[in-house]
């Protein structure tokens, strides 16, 4: 039986942590900013990390994020919204060729991503994200949760889920070579996730990144 290896990455303050959970309502507790000063003007910059290299292909990637600088008498690390405490953004570099390209173009935040790696099968090439791709007007509406898929060397950034859903869960059963996955939805677009809105089940294959919805015409009969 072949064993699979899922390698997860959580994004948060730029660091890796197996477990990292942030929510709409985590307050800032950084105890090296001045709170007396924290009202001067913040530089927001990107910052690359330290590369990691990605098992079965010639690539390391960076993982870059926002780092706010306050201008203050000590230097320190803030952010105004919790999801800024989430990977922007990754760079890609071959080994041999030194040459670069970045995940995407899009305005995002990773929260997480995992790659899917079999040592007994070198063509398993894909990497699952958990990203915020759309961002609030005002607090009253919520940051959904989409899934993207690409190549574990970063390339075919693909979106999974629609504008309008939420991603609760997903499950990759490779014998199937498909990635099931439930979400939440939107159904009267009021961005607000409520009694009204309901959830589905989907499928996609990690082939060739086609979705399947699943068991609609199944639950409806049973509803």
């Amino acid at each position: 039986m072949k064993k699979y290896n899922f390698l997860m990455t959580t994004a948060c303050f730029g660091m890796l942590f197996l477990s990292c959970v942030k929510t709409a309502d985590d307050k800032n507790t950084n105890p090296f900013i001045d709170k007396s000063e924290n009202q001067k003007k913040a530089v927001k910059t990107l910052v690359a990390d330290l590369p990691s290299l990605i098992e079965n292909t010639d690539f390391i990637v960076f993982s870059v994020r926002d780092n706010v600088v306050r201008e203050q008498k000590r230097s320190s690390y803030d952010s105004d919204n919790w999801y800024n405490n989430y990977i922007d953004n990754l760079i890609f570099q071959h080994i041999k060729t030194q040459e670069t390209h970045v995940l995407t173009k899009k305005k995002i935040k990773i929260i997480s991503f995992e790659r899917f790696i079999d040592s007994l099968n070198p063509t398993l090439n894909t990497t699952i994200y958990q990203v915020i791709d759309s961002f609030p007007n005002n607090e009253k509406q919520e940051t959904f949760t989409a899934l993207y898929l690409s190549t574990n060397e970063g390339k075919n950034f693909t979106k999974i889920t629609k504008s309008n859903e939420h991603l609760t869960r997903w499950k990759f059963i490779p014998e199937t070579k498909n990635i099931y996955f439930t979400t939440a939805n939107d159904t009267n677009s009021n961005r607000k996730l409520d009694e009204q809105d309901g959830q589905s089940i989907h499928s996609v294959s990690i082939n060739d990144f086609i979705r399947k919805d699943l068991l609609v015409e199944e639950l409806q009969r049973l509803n």
